[in-house]
């Protein structure tokens, strides 16, 4: 039998052996949670303004009818024809696309608080600053081709002037010499497709800017853009494969912060 003095030390010691167990053991549950906290923010972006980079292919091949895509759907919405005028008083559609044309929901072409700006940078992912709302160019006109069709007395053209984005879209000049149009690029936009040398042995050339731009949507929110298509493979008829122009191939990048 222990001495009482003894039987006190030794409890004593147990006593404080029992508090150092549970004090580590605090310790390790704590560094556990900071580690789990910590894996956590590494899965986080980075940039908040990235999101996730998305690839969307439009057939707006159709001369006679404009394409209407939703960011915060992320698909097309509707398709009308090139006259039809309902679209103006939706706000459910944020980019318009008519062959190389483009319309964004603003101005003469809708009631939302669409628009769009061209920026430097050539990269989806760079972090691009939002500029000053009256930076953002709104939809105005310009003659568009709304009919072509190819038969026996030769080609068939029709230009209207329509509301289109003048950013986006690339302005040009056409006038009628001897019957026939004269077309004279003003300013390149998303695509450009050249037509300065029909009619002198030339044919049409197509490019494309390489530059990505900020549309604001019918709800005033903000999408990065960059045109990387225009046409995709098609499967004809006759089992072929041929690439089919008007196809618009899109990244997009929505909403951007």
């Amino acid at each position: 039998m222990l001495p009482q003095g003894k039987k006190q030390i030794t409890h004593s010691l147990k006593s404080q052996q029992i508090h150092m167990k549970k004090y580590f053991l605090g310790l390790a549950v704590a560094a556990l949670s900071l580690g789990l906290v910590s894996c956590g923010k590494k899965d986080e972006p980075k940039n908040p303004q990235q999101g996730q980079v998305k690839t969307v292919v439009i057939d707006a091949s159709d001369y006679t009818k404009y394409v209407y895509f939703s960011f915060e759907e992320g698909k097309v919405v509707s398709t009308t024809a090139w006259d039809d005028e309902a679209h103006k008083s939706q706000t459910n559609w944020d980019l318009g696309l008519h062959r190389y044309d483009f319309r964004t929901n603003s101005g003469l072409s809708g009631k939302g608080q669409g628009g769009a700006v061209e920026t430097s940078s050539e990269n989806i992912n760079d972090k691009i600053a939002i500029p000053a709302a009256d930076k953002f160019e709104v939809d105005k006109s310009q003659r568009q081709l709304v009919e072509f069709s190819h038969g026996a007395d030769g080609a068939k053209t029709r230009y209207e002037e329509i509301s289109a984005n003048l950013v986006l879209t690339t302005t040009q000049q056409i006038t009628m010499q001897d019957g026939r149009p004269v077309y004279k690029i003003l300013k390149k936009g998303a695509i450009t497709l050249d037509l300065g040398g029909h009619g002198s042995g030339g044919g049409p050339s197509t490019t494309l800017s390489n530059k990505v731009y900020l549309v604001r949507t019918a709800s005033g929110k903000f999408a990065k853009v960059k045109v990387t298509g225009y046409s995709t493979p098609v499967k004809g008829k006759d089992g072929s494969v041929k690439p089919a122009s008007g196809h618009i191939t899109l990244q997009y990048v929505y909403p951007v912060q």
